[in-house]
C-alpha cells in the first residue's frame, strides 16, 4: 500500500526568551502544561534560574503569564489567540528576590506561583557567581518529502537535542504518531512512518529540548496530506 502526501505549509516559532542562567547545581525547573492545570503550580528558585513550560495536552490553549506583566509566553495575544503546538517549549529567568505569580490568560481557574530566593555561596573550591547554561535548542528548516509509507524529515539544529515528534490528524486533532529520538546539531534526517493513516491533512511538530539541562525550546511543525492509505 502507497501513502502519498506533501508539505503544504511549514511554521515555526521563534524563540525569544532570554539566555538561561543557573547556580552550580540547579537544574532548570520544568513544568508541564495541560488538562486545564500547570503540573507543578508552585516552585522555588534561586535568583538567576531558569523556569520552563512545556505544552503537554492534550489541551494546548494556555498561556503562561506573570500577573505583574513582567513575562508573557504569548505578548500581544488575546486568550482567542493562545495556541501551542504539541510539546511546545518556553523559559525565562527569575532574578529579581521574591514571589512571583502567573495565571493563563485564557481559563482564569489557571494559577501558578515561583518563589525566587537568594543564591546560597557556592562551596569552596567553585567558580562563584551564576555559571551560564546553554540557550535551549533551536530546530529550523524543517521540511517533509514524499517517500512510500513514510516521510522523511529534514530539520537543522543549533545544539544537541532530544526531540520528540508528533502527528496530530487535523479533521479532529487526533494525536496518531509520537516518536522520540536524539539528534546532533547541524542539518539532520529523520524517517517517519505513515502506513495506515487514513487520507488527509496532518500535522507534524517536533519539538526539541536540551539533554542536559531540561530546557524547552520552541516547537516547529509542517503539514502534510495523506493522500491514500489504510485504516488507522
Amino acid at each position: 500500500m502507497k501513502v502519498g502526501l506533501i508539505a503544504v505549509a511549514c511554521g515555526l516559532l521563534a524563540w525569544a526568551a532570554a539566555p538561561a542562567r543557573a547556580h552550580p547545581g540547579h537544574a532548570a525547573v520544568i513544568v508541564d502544561i495541560g488538562q486545564l492545570r500547570y503540573a507543578s503550580d508552585d516552585v522555588s528558585v534561586y535568583a538567576g534560574d531558569a523556569v520552563g513550560w512545556v505544552w503537554k495536552g492534550p489541551d494546548t490553549n494556555h498561556s503562561v503569564t506573570a500577573d505583574d506583566g513582567s513575562f508573557d509566553s504569548d505578548p500581544g495575544k488575546s486568550a482567542a489567540q493562545v495556541s501551542h503546538p504539541d510539546a511546545d517549549g518556553w523559559s525565562v529567568v527569575l532574578n529579581k528576590l521574591g514571589v512571583v505569580t502567573y495565571h493563563c490568560k485564557v481559563h482564569p481557574t489557571m494559577h501558578g506561583t515561583i518563589r525566587v530566593a537568594e543564591a546560597p555561596p557556592p562551596p569552596p573550591g567553585s567558580t562563584p557567581g551564576p555559571q551560564p547554561l546553554p540557550e535551549p535548542p533551536r530546530l529550523t528548516r524543517v521540511r517533509a518529502s514524499l517517500r512510500t509509507g513514510y516521510a522523511l524529515l529534514r530539520f537543522r539544529l543549533s545544539a544537541p537535542a532530544t526531540v520528540r515528534a508528533t502527528v496530530r490528524r487535523l479533521r479532529d486533532q487526533r494525536v496518531v504518531r509520537r516518536l522520540r529520538f536524539s539528534a546532533r546539531s547541524g542539518n539532520r534526517r529523520r524517517l517517519l512512518t505513515l502506513f495506515g493513516l487514513r487520507r488527509g491533512r496532518y500535522r507534524v511538530t517536533l519539538a526539541p529540548t536540551d539533554p542536559a539541562t531540561g530546557l524547552p525550546g520552541k516547537a516547529v511543525w509542517t503539514d502534510v496530506r495523506v493522500r491514500s492509505g489504510g485504516r488507522s
